[in-house]
């Protein structure tokens, strides 16, 4: 007796640059913790204006002002056409504004994104622009088994960073890598910055709706590596997102010593209204920890996050390093 073959659902690899990510240790890798005042508006236009003004007052520096604005034109000859600005009025951090444009060749080359960016700096650059901004111009493509990215950043002079990358993969299963050459004068050759590889695996989700993935990737000319276990849904359990993060530094910094951390991370959604997000380094018993709250049908969204260190000994308090608090009104 003939069976029909069952049918086998495309698999659509990552972008390279997209291994191992989660948000779920994002309450730990931030640079810095800042009280923010946000006020959020979006307009009722077919644009879905954005406009976000805030104020930010980062440790033992002079309030700064920010401005986020974005757009999508839904027009009929722009659909799919996206602006945003980020405007920033301390100089030394990047203002930048994007114009990206999805699908930008439906017959030819299906599922081409496109993006052009003007930014007042460039951290693969280390020169200051020659005519004020950095210009970047990047693609991505993704297909059946493939996913490839390129970008080519300049100063319009003698600045320029040209970086690629390439995923191929089935049925969850990926491999892929990257290279980064720059070329930093007029009479300068192309060198590389950065090239690295890596391997990402993502299941099929189980009967209680758990995700589990994980990967493995490279950092720095294969300098660092990087181990990442992910579930979402922790057991099936819809409000619990958790993982584990393991970097290492497989040859000895020029400054420093050596990069030696075991993190776990949770997101847990206590309740509609609350996400209390948390990580700690297990070799060093610190961590973070951070909770974020809307009230129901207010127009306002809190949060806090906290860094701690380990406890001088067993009965003493986990000292706070550093906080940050913000506060969030209108249309979120």
């Amino acid at each position: 007796m003939s069976s029909t073959p069952r049918a086998v659902k495309a698999y659509v690899p990552p972008a390279y640059s997209n291994f191992g990510k989660t948000g779920i240790f994002q309450v730990y890798d931030k640079d810095s913790l800042d009280h923010t005042v946000a006020l959020v508006n979006k307009s009722r236009s077919v644009e879905g204006l954005k406009f976000e003004p805030s104020i930010i007052y980062a440790p033992k520096a002079n309030p700064r002002g920010q401005v986020k604005i974005s757009f999508t034109n839904r027009s009929r000859y722009l659909t799919g056409v996206a602006v945003s600005a980020n405007l920033q009025t301390e100089a030394s951090k990047a203002s930048s504004v994007a114009v990206s444009a999805r699908n930008v060749l439906p017959k030819v080359l299906p599922g081409l994104n496109v993006t052009l960016t003007e930014t007042t700096s460039e951290k693969d650059l280390s020169g200051k622009p020659s005519y004020g901004a950095f210009t970047t111009v990047s693609a991505d493509y993704a297909r059946e088994n493939a996913a490839l990215t390129a970008s080519v950043v300049t100063d319009g002079a003698a600045q320029v960073g040209v970086t690629a990358s390439a995923a191929v993969g089935f049925e969850g299963f990926a491999v892929g890598g990257d290279v980064k050459l720059i070329k930093a004068g007029v009479n300068a050759a192309f060198a590389p910055k950065a090239y690295n590889a890596g391997v990402s695996y993502t299941a099929a989700p189980t009967a209680s709706g758990a995700v589990y993935s994980g990967a493995l990737v490279s950092d720095a000319k294969f300098e660092k590596i990087k181990v990442v276990a992910l579930s979402k849904k922790l057991y099936g359990y819809n409000f619990i997102d958790a993982g584990v993060q393991a970097k290492v530094d497989l040859q000895a910094p020029k400054v420093g010593a050596p990069q030696r951390e075991v993190i776990v991370g949770i997101d847990y959604r206590a309740t509609p209204e609350t996400v209390y997000k948390g990580a700690v380094v297990l070799n060093t018993f610190g961590g973070v920890f951070g909770i974020e709250h809307k009230p129901r049908g207010a127009r306002v969204a809190l949060s806090a996050t906290a860094v701690f260190a380990k406890p001088a000994s067993t009965y003493s308090a986990f000292p706070i390093t550093k906080f940050g608090v913000g506060l969030t009104v209108g249309d979120i």
